[in-house]
């Protein structure tokens, strides 16, 4: 095979390779959403965090991976309709909460080798762990609740699932997972009779 053609041939495979993101476990579905049908009448200020390690390794996220985490947990709190108004972090407000959604990624480099080597033929995965640990103070900054909750997503790589990436495509399927068990805090918490 002349240098032209394998070079065009792997062009391809890397094109025909895709990558999906599917949940270890069920979603998490909270019910009743929103948890309360009472008139909000409290104001909150939250201040969202994003911690990660690699393979056991801490690592600083990247800046657009934290920036979904937040508008994921933000968005979650507005729907849950519990708060009248939206204070800015570290802001006067009835409660402090602090939201840390902490990502443990873990990947077997041999088994990426492999795949890469036939052209993602033999697939390769990644596991990514999230944690989402809420943490509400009262004004006088108590801590006045905690709730956490975790769920996993597998990564695949492997040839030709590029036809269903639209459907599970990574950065979409995390950032619902960490909706989801945002939602799953906030419910928690009023179960809780936090707020």
């Amino acid at each position: 095979m002349t240098a032209p053609r394998a070079s065009a041939l792997g062009m391809l495979c890397v094109f025909v390779a895709g990558c999906i993101s599917v949940r270890d476990e069920p979603r998490l579905v909270v019910t009743p959403w929103p948890p309360s049908d009472k008139a909000a009448t409290k104001t909150v200020a939250i201040t969202v965090r994003g911690t990660q390690s690699f393979n056991g390794q801490e690592t600083t996220p990247d800046a657009a991976l934290v920036s979904r985490w937040q508008e994921a947990v933000l968005t979650a709190f507005h729907d849950a309709a519990l708060f009248a108004d939206f204070a800015p972090p570290g802001s006067a407000a009835d409660y402090q909460v602090e939201v840390t959604v902490t990502n443990h990624s873990e990947i077997n480099y041999a088994a990426l080798a492999l795949s890469s080597a036939t052209a993602t033929l033999v697939p390769a995965a990644a596991h990514d762990g999230y944690l989402v640990e809420t943490r509400v103070r009262d004004a006088r900054g108590n801590v006045v609740g905690t709730s956490r909750r975790s769920a996993g997503v597998t990564t695949w790589l492997e040839a030709f699932l590029l036809f269903v990436m639209p459907a599970a495509f990574p950065g979409t399927v995390a950032t619902a997972v960490v909706a989801d068990c945002t939602r799953a805090t906030l419910s928690e918490l009023h179960a809780q009779r936090v707020w």
